[in-house]
């Protein structure tokens, strides 16, 4: 075989590559391969392969798939690929003169940092907020012109009319048709927000103060809606007469509830623009820190220790109704306080380590800054979504798969819809804090076992067939293409957009990303993080399947389709384009103004 014109021809077509050594890519290889690519495999000094000369001596050879490396690596010389595929980002720099490279360069806020992606979230929120504030001014619009024409029908109507009791039930009507009128604005607004979780870098002080705000408020409304939640409110409440001793009866004060409902009825009050933000913020809903140390221990004694309040009979009644009352505000004013569930649990995330290592969960607000601070390794601090949609009981969370690319002048990001279910080992519940139960990263996983006679497999994956056949058994056969995959596709579009002035522009740099989303009990897509260099490993047979097919397919879109637009891209698709043609290509890498992130 004629290795030199091999070699040539690869040479004047640019289709020499290298692969770290490091880094096993079979799939990248054999797709490489089978388009003409010459691998450039650096071979260790003491191979015995090294200074046989390849036209003499065939006898010696013993492996020939090693011998030919050898030689075609003499030919190409050292000379810099035109793809590499390198196992770390800090090997970006490696090959500045190589046509492709599978990293990208991020100088500004990275989404793959959980503290960097608290501000994605932040920029994505204000971006969602002004889209509701846009869709709500413009129904309010349309209800105004609605409720005009119903107040002139009904000034004619009272002006026909002398009973008083008649105009009396026709006004109370109309308050009714206004409560309406609130609620069906609220239920017209995206309330997108849901589908990322809360987080805050409270390490250095940052966010502080909103953790504590944020959390302090999650404790009032914790309590309410797990009074709320039970089938009778009533039997919460203890019960006694004017001739009892109160002090000789075991139950919590209702003092607490009256510190809860004044925290829920000013933060309404402010959403509501009655008071101004800054004027809470700064006197804390005007209560000390021991009254908020009492609603926290309200909210232990309610949702954990399942304790009763004590109540006069006369009392009773009131704050039922109270409950309620408040309890029926909170999904318009919070909406994504319902998947937050009740008891108020934190994840603390290392923001330099993945794989699930160092996740810490904990629901007391001093316990979660006093570990964050105490640890060596800088945490954030996320909410812990307690709703989460459950498979034979078990939480799962899905591994879905992000692709940037910088080819041609454009800037795209691509979604793959080939995905791997992660089981957490055992049966979900929030009465312990255990990772076999609420961490489903894989390698924390590996360390328990599955109970023998359990509907799910013991290597805790599935495929996306798996998924697919039993949500068509609890009746969702198309929830996943209407619902689910599209809200997992705007949201990433929207980072992708984000991290176009964050990141390095250079031809020829992409990059591949492990997405994490978890599914709520009502079927809400939730971003959970972004991995960078997520693992390749072959974990189970479903891994290798969906692994061989998104890595053929990265081929498809960085060879195939930068060269032919009209190319095949496998599965994956197109999410968001941008065109840097009017950036010199001299100027390349070109990198943006830190002070212009957005």
């Amino acid at each position: 075989m004629d290795y030199e014109r091999r070699v040539s021809l690869a040479n004047e077509s640019g289709k020499i590559f290298r692969v770290s050594e490091s880094y096993d890519a079979p799939m990248i290889r054999q797709a490489l391969i089978e388009r003409g690519f010459i691998e450039q495999k650096a071979q260790p000094y003491n191979s015995v392969y090294l200074n046989i000369n390849y036209a003499l001596e065939c006898n010696r050879i013993k492996n020939v798939q090693e011998y030919e490396q050898v030689i075609l690596y003499k030919i190409c010389g050292n000379r810099a690929p035109d793809f590499a595929w390198v196992s770390r980002h800090e090997h970006y720099y490696l090959y500045p003169d190589s046509m492709c490279v599978n990293r990208i360069q991020i100088p500004g806020l990275s989404f793959v940092n959980k503290a960097d992606l608290c501000c994605y979230v932040d920029k994505i929120q204000e971006i969602l907020d002004n889209e509701d504030a846009h869709r709500m001014e413009k129904c309010e619009t349309e209800s105004q012109i609605s409720q005009e024409t119903v107040t002139d029908a009904d000034d004619e109507y009272e002006t026909a009319s002398d009973d008083e009791e008649d105009n009396q039930v026709k006004n109370n009507k109309k308050g009714e048709t206004n409560m309406a009128l609130v609620k069906r604005i609220r239920a017209g607004v995206s309330n997108e927000a849901i589908k990322l979780p809360r987080s805050y870098d409270i390490v250095y002080n940052s966010d502080e103060a909103a953790f504590k705000k944020n959390f302090r408020l999650g404790c009032a409304l914790g309590v309410v809606m797990f009074l709320n939640e039970q089938p009778n409110i009533e039997d919460w409440f203890i019960e006694y007469g004017e001739d009892d001793d109160p002090s000789q009866i075991v139950g919590q004060r209702l003092k607490a509830l009256d510190f809860i409902f004044h925290v829920i009825v000013t933060n309404i009050r402010v959403l509501e623009g009655q008071i101004d933000k800054s004027h809470v913020d700064e006197r804390n809903c005007e209560l000390s820190e021991a009254e908020w140390l009492y609603i926290s221990r309200t909210h232990q004694n309610t949702v954990r220790d399942k304790k009763k309040f004590k109540a006069p009979a006369a009392l009773k009644d009131i704050y039922v109704s109270r409950i309620k009352y408040v309890a029926e505000d909170i999904p318009y004013y919070w909406p994504e306080r319902w998947h937050d569930g009740c008891n108020n649990i934190y994840l603390l995330k290392p923001c330099d380590s993945g794989n699930g290592y160092g996740i810490i969960l904990l629901d007391a607000e001093r316990k979660i800054i006093s570990v964050a601070r105490c640890q060596k390794r800088k945490y954030i601090a996320q909410k812990y979504i307690e709703r989460p949609l459950l498979i034979y009981g078990v939480k799962f969370d899905i591994r879905q798969y992000f692709f940037i690319t910088m080819h041609n002048n454009k800037f795209r990001a691509w979604a793959h819809d080939a995905c791997t279910i992660k089981f957490a080992t055992d049966q979900f519940t929030l009465d312990t804090l255990a990772e076999n139960i609420h961490i489903t990263n894989v390698t924390i996983q590996k360390r328990f076992t599955r109970k023998p006679d359990d509907k799910l497999p013991k290597n805790n994956a599935w495929g996306m067939p798996d998924l697919l056949a039993y949500f068509a058994a609890i009746g969702k056969p198309n929830i996943w293409e209407t619902t689910l995959y599209p809200a997992i596709k705007k949201i990433l579009s929207y980072i992708a957009e984000l991290s176009f002035r964050n990141c390095e522009i250079m031809n020829g740099r992409f990059e591949i990303f492990g997405c994490d989303w978890l599914i709520t009990e009502d079927f809400k897509t939730v971003l959970i993080e972004i991995n960078r260099s997520p693992s390749m490993d072959y974990y189970t047979p479903i891994h290798k399947v969906v692994l061989e097919e998104v890595l053929s397919d990265v081929i498809r879109v960085v060879i195939d389709y930068a060269k032919d637009e009209t190319s095949s891209t496998g599965r994956f698709e197109m999410i968001f384009e941008k065109d840097y043609s009017w950036i010199d290509t001299a100027l390349m890498p070109y990198r943006f103004s830190l002070d212009s992130n957005w």
